[in-house]
C-alpha cells in the first residue's frame, strides 16, 4: 500500500510545484496595476495595461503542437516541459495536459486541486511577499524600527530585483527537473521507446488543430464555450476594481497585501475540502448568487470607507468580507476547473484543457479592458459604485438564464464530450516505468 501511495503523493508535489510556477506569474502580474495606480494611472491607462494578459487567451494556437510532436521516449509532455518552462503562457498547456494524464485513473480533481494550490502559493510568492517586503514603509515600520535597525528609503528588495530572482527560481525548477528524469530513465531505453510507440495512440499536427473545429461541432461543447466567456460578467467590476478603488482611498499597496493573507488559508482548504466532488458544474451554479451577494456587501462596505477608515473595526471587518468573498470564488474555480478536467479527452488532454482555459481567460481578459474602458467615461468617484452594480444586475440576469444549462450539462456522460466513443479510444499512460494504465 505504501509504495502505490508515494507514486502519487510525488505525482501531487510535482504538479503543485509546477503550478506554483504559474502562480508566481499571475500575482506578478496582478500586482503590476497596483504600481500603476500608485503613480496615478488613470481607468485608461489601467485598461492598457490589461491587455497584458491576452497572450493567455490565444495560446490555443500552439497547443495542438504540442499536444502531437514529442518524444516517445520522454512522453507527451515532459517532452516540452523542459524546453519552455520559462514560456509560461505554454507552459501550463504541458502541465494541464500532463495533471490529467497523471490522475485520470485515480480522481482527475485531483487535477484542479493541485493546480489551484500551486498556483495559490505561486501567487502569493509574486504578489504579497513582493508588494509587501518591497514597501520601505512596511520594512522601516514592522521589521527595522523593531529591530532597532537604520531606516531606508527601500524596502528589502527592489521590483527588478525580485524580478530577477524570479528568473533564477525558474531555472533552478527546470534543472532539477531536468536531473529527475534524466536519472529515471529506465535502463534499457530502446525497448522503452518501441514499447511507447506501439502503445500510443497519437494524432498528427492537423488532426490535433482539427480535433478543435470537431469539438464545436458539439452542441454541449457550444453550450460551454458560451458559459466560460460570459460567466465572469456578474464579478468583472469586483476583480478588477476593487483593489484599486482601495488605493484610491489611500491604502497602501502593502497593506492590502497584508490584507489578502488571511485569505490563503481559504484559497488552500476550499480545494482540499472539493477534492473528491462529482458534480463540479452545480457547485459552479450554486456559488453563483453567493458570490453576487458577496460583491454587493464588499461595494457598501467600500462606499462607507470615508467614515470608517480609521475606526478600530475597519480592517478585521474587511479581512473578513475578502474572506467571504474569495471562498465562494474559489468554490467556483476548483468547481470550473475540475469539470474541465473531467471532460477533457486524455488523447489531446493539452489542447482540450487550453481550449476551455482560453475561452475562459479570454471572456475575462475581455470584461476586464471593457470595465476600465467603462470607467474612463463615468465619474471618476462613482465609477466603481456604478459598474458593481450594473455587473451584479448583469449577473442575475446570466444565472437565470444559464441554469438549466448548468444542470444538463453536469449530466452528461463524459463520453459525450470526447471526440471518438470510449470503446474507441485506446490510450495508454505510463506513469513508472513498470507501470502501465490503459484506457479502453
Amino acid at each position: 500500500m505504501k509504495s502505490k501511495e508515494n507514486p502519487f503523493i510525488c505525482r501531487i508535489l510535482l504538479i503543485i510545484i509546477l503550478y506554483l510556477l504559474q502562480g508566481y506569474i499571475q500575482g506578478f502580474m496582478s500586482s503590476i496595476p497596483l504600481y500603476l495606480s500608485s503613480y496615478k494611472a488613470s481607468w485608461q491607462e489601467q485598461s492598457i495595461f490589461s491587455w497584458a494578459f491576452y497572450p493567455f487567451s490565444f495560446k490555443i494556437l500552439w497547443a495542438p503542437i504540442l499536444d502531437s510532436i514529442y518524444s516517445y521516449r520522454f512522453g507527451r509532455y515532459v517532452t516540452w516541459l523542459i524546453p519552455i518552462q520559462i514560456i509560461i503562457a505554454s507552459q501550463d498547456i504541458v502541465v494541464d495536459g500532463w495533471s490529467i494524464l497523471l490522475f485520470t485513473s485515480s480522481n482527475p480533481q485531483w487535477a484542479s486541486t493541485c493546480q489551484t494550490i500551486g498556483q495559490v502559493i505561486g501567487y502569493f510568492l509574486g504578489s504579497t511577499i513582493l508588494m509587501t517586503f518591497e514597501s520601505s514603509n512596511f520594512m522601516n515600520k514592522y521589521i527595522r524600527k523593531p529591530l532597532s535597525l537604520p531606516q531606508r528609503s527601500s524596502g528589502l528588495f527592489s521590483l527588478q530585483q525580485f524580478t530577477f530572482s524570479g528568473g533564477i527560481g525558474f531555472i533552478f525548477v527546470s534543472l532539477i527537473i531536468s536531473l529527475t528524469f534524466f536519472f529515471n530513465q529506465p535502463s534499457n531505453k530502446t525497448m522503452n521507446i518501441n514499447k511507447q510507440k506501439k502503445m500510443h495512440t497519437k494524432l498528427d499536427l492537423f488532426e490535433t488543430y482539427s480535433s478543435i473545429l470537431k469539438l464545436f461541432q458539439k452542441q454541449c461543447m457550444r453550450e460551454l464555450a458560451l458559459i466560460l466567456i460570459t460567466f465572469d460578467i456578474g464579478f468583472a467590476a469586483t476583480n478588477y476594481m476593487t483593489v484599486l478603488t482601495l488605493s484610491e482611498y489611500g491604502i497602501t499597496r502593502d497593506t492590502i497585501a497584508l490584507l489578502n493573507i488571511p485569505s490563503i488559508v481559504i484559497h488552500i482548504l476550499v480545494p482540499l475540502c472539493m477534492s473528491r466532488i462529482r458534480h463540479p458544474l452545480i457547485w459552479f451554479a450554486y456559488g453563483y448568487i453567493p458570490r453576487l451577494i458577496s460583491a454587493v456587501i464588499v461595494v457598501i462596505y467600500i462606499y462607507f470607507i470615508p467614515q470608517i477608515l480609521h475606526t478600530w473595526y475597519f480592517y478585521p471587518t474587511l479581512i473578513l468580507l475578502f474572506c467571504l468573498n474569495q471562498t465562494v470564488l474559489y468554490i467556483m474555480i476548483v468547481s470550473r476547473v475540475g469539470f474541465s478536467t473531467r471532460i477533457s479527452e486524455p488523447q489531446i488532454a493539452g489542447t482540450y484543457m487550453t481550449l476551455l482555459a482560453t475561452i475562459s481567460n479570454l471572456g475575462q481578459s475581455l470584461l476586464s479592458t471593457l470595465v476600465f474602458y467603462i470607467a474612463n467615461w463615468l465619474p471618476k468617484t462613482d465609477a466603481y459604485f456604478i459598474e458593481v452594480g450594473g455587473c451584479v444586475l448583469l449577473g442575475l440576469i446570466w444565472i437565470k438564464f444559464f441554469w438549466h444549462t448548468l444542470m444538463h450539462l453536469d449530466t452528461l456522460p463524459v463520453e459525450e464530450w470526447y471526440l471518438k466513443p470510449s470503446a474507441d479510444v485506446d490510450i495508454i499512460i505510463d506513469y513508472e516505468p513498470t507501470t502501465t494504465v490503459k484506457y479502453n
